[in-house]
């Protein structure tokens, strides 16, 4: 393949207008360049090989596991087995006309299929077709790709007669019940996904083989009448659940690797297991050894001991007096019922108060700090408003100190109170702490009690932000003063933050982050935010933290610590104060497709996609953001280059 001007991507077609013969598909680039795939016995394999592309479970994995570089490195390479090509030069999929006599589309991010790494994906974006009138096609896997823009409609682009289906690393988080519209699917692998649960609508009379295995289970509820073999190992259930007891024809049952309750059954459950041609699950995956009261232990499937108990008590004929009898043993256990709950909520009771006394020393430990100290303000003179605002991780309220002053109150969500989220938070707050410049919102006090939240409490800017002013209806849409003066005082404010040693980087700088006062002058807000949130989003699957005004070198994943990453953003910020728009909302495929924003980071990531500006813009402020968008961060201007360019451009509009 002739691998120059390929790197703004390329579509998957079917023969590339007569190129390829013999039917085969084929990849044509931006610029015309095609290559043609072959099939492989009855099968088109395609492996789509990592080059850029990193989904945020992916992202995480590089930081949580020490050893993620060599385990990848192990993976199995098919490249001279299969066809293949770099996921920088394919990320989009047509609709497909495939030769009549293959049966099988396998796509697979990677560099082979047989062996993946969880969370380590490709991304493509299949065409509304896809491969939807191949009838000839039973049977198609999508492995190691990002389906979480496409499942909701995947179906419908897949052959009715599809009775395998392979979809084993994809990102998935919540069972597609949108699946059960194929009405010949048997086969199913949703494995190394992200599922927590199979609730008892995700029924389908269909299956004979499901899939689960390796994702985070820890309910299943639903039943399949004529499932055969039910992979459930490496999830987080606590029992083999009982809905598995109600698929009367399941042969083969794989729990292995998953951490069971004591494996406590009824004999009709024990049966069941029994009778099963295969049971994969040892010992080692329950957590305690049966203390059996009856005394009846077997062991299952002769090698792992197990208690038996009835699924009724046993019914016993008595005298009157036993009778008696049994109602004093109930006063006794309902007695002794009693204190255990009473014993239960003192050590409950205890476990709180002694958590919440490690975390009033952790807060005091880290607060403690010379800076912080003389903003320490007085939880009683601070009196709630109005919630004004909500984040990834932190709530924002206005409110009055001493009953005059507004401020900004952001405080930590509840739900993510957590020690190294809330050290994160302080850090945060110890950052902004010195910060004292115009441009730039002022941190004016810190309040805690043992009974309250942390309170970072900020200067109130009343005028909304850049993006709110752009899409009033009244501002002009041409570059007039008060834009160009905006854009100055945050190039003002990035010189301030960057003279700092070592330099005080902002790392998410867009319109959305800038504040404007009744006055219209600009603040910029956030300061140092974008490494609490990713850890905030660490904790609720890795949700993206990046977005289109991260620089190329962050979305790699290379270090973010130069002022450079700032400067990028500030040249997509130029982009948002002409067009009025959200940076790359024209992007567009081959079909004429709005991309995906993942394969948006991927074309920056790349250098394969630029801004688009006005056709009234200044040229000299269009070079200046031409100069900050460069690839190369070496060659970007510094923000005291920014400041004197703009006070040059200022003069002449």
């Amino acid at each position: 393949m002739n691998s120059s001007g390929l790197w703004g991507g390329g579509t998957l077609l079917s023969s590339c207008s007569g190129q390829c013969s013999g039917g085969l598909l084929c990849d044509v680039a931006v610029d015309g360049d095609y290559t043609c795939f072959n099939y492989t016995d009855s099968a088109f394999v395609l492996l789509i090989r990592d080059s850029g592309y990193q989904s945020d479970e992916d992202a995480a994995a590089r930081v949580a596991d020490a050893s993620y570089v060599s385990k990848v490195v192990e993976l199995p390479d098919d490249t001279e087995v299969y066809p293949h090509v770099d996921n920088c030069y394919l990320y989009d999929v047509s609709k497909l006309e495939i030769n009549s006599d293959i049966d099988q589309v396998v796509l697979a991010g990677g560099n082979s299929y047989r062996g993946y790494y969880k969370g380590r994906v490709g991304y493509l974006t299949l065409n509304s077709d896809f491969i939807a009138n191949q009838s000839q096609i039973t049977r198609v896997s999508l492995i190691n790709l990002n389906l979480k823009d496409v499942l909701h409609d995947l179906p419908s682009k897949l052959p009715v007669n599809t009775t395998q289906l392979d979809l084993k690393n994809t990102l998935i988080y919540a069972f597609p019940t949108q699946l059960t519209a194929l009405p010949k699917l048997e086969k199913l692998n949703l494995g190394s996904n992200k599922i927590e649960e199979v609730s008892a609508l995700n029924f389908s009379d269909t299956l004979t083989a499901l899939n689960l295995s390796d994702n985070n289970i820890v309910a299943f509820e639903a039943t399949y009448p004529n499932l055969e073999i039910l992979y459930l190992g490496g999830n987080n259930l606590t029992a083999i659940p009982a809905a598995v007891y109600n698929c009367t024809k399941l042969k083969s049952l794989y729990v292995l690797g998953s951490s069971l309750l004591s494996p406590i059954f009824t004999d009709s459950q024990f049966q069941f297991l029994q009778s099963l041609d295969t049971l994969d699950v040892t010992e080692a995956d329950f957590d305690t050894q049966p203390a059996c009261q009856t005394n009846n232990t077997q062991l299952l499937r002769n090698t792992i001991p197990v208690c038996l108990t009835s699924a009724a008590p046993v019914a016993t004929t008595t005298t009157d007096s036993s009778s008696g009898g049994i109602a004093t043993g109930v006063i006794i256990a309902i007695t002794a019922g009693g204190a255990v709950l009473i014993l239960i909520l003192l050590v409950l009771v205890i476990c709180v108060c002694r958590r919440r006394r490690r975390a009033v020393k952790f807060i005091t430990a880290e607060l403690d700090d010379p800076q912080l100290v003389p903003l320490m303000l007085k939880p009683g003179d601070i009196k709630n408003v109005k919630k004004i605002g909500a984040g990834g991780h932190c709530v924002v309220w206005l409110v009055r100190y001493r009953k005059s002053q507004l401020l900004a109150s952001k405080r930590l969500r509840k739900d993510l109170a957590r020690r190294r989220i809330t050290k994160a938070f302080i850090e945060e707050i110890k950052l902004a702490a010195p910060l004292d410049h115009p441009s730039v919102v002022k941190l004016v006090g810190i309040a805690w009690t043992v009974k309250t939240d942390i309170q970072a409490l900020y200067e109130y800017v009343d005028n909304g932000n850049v993006t709110d002013y752009l899409t009033r209806p009244g501002t002009l849409r041409e570059w007039t003063q008060q834009k160009l003066q905006i854009a100055l005082e945050v190039a003002e404010a990035l010189v301030y933050l960057h003279s700092f040693a070592p330099p005080v980087l902002h790392r998410d700088l867009r319109a959305s982050n800038v504040l404007l006062t009744s006055e219209m002058k600009a603040k910029v807000s956030k300061v140092g935010v974008s490494h609490l949130r990713a850890l905030a989003s660490g904790d609720k699957d890795q949700q993206s933290v990046m977005g289109p005004w991260q620089a190329p070198e962050v979305l790699m994943g290379s270090d973010d610590r130069d002022p450079a990453v700032d400067i990028f953003s500030f040249g997509v910020l130029l982009s948002e104060l002409d067009t009025h728009a959200p940076p790359y909302n024209d992007a567009r495929s081959l079909s004429g497709t709005q991309l995906a924003e993942a394969v948006v980071l991927q074309m920056i990531a790349a250098g394969s996609i630029r801004l688009r500006f006005g056709e009234d813009c200044p040229s000299d402020l269009r070079s200046l953001a031409d100069s900050c968008l460069a690839k190369n961060p070496r060659v970007r201007p510094a923000a005291s280059e920014l400041v004197y360019a703009l006070r040059t451009i200022k003069k002449l509009v």
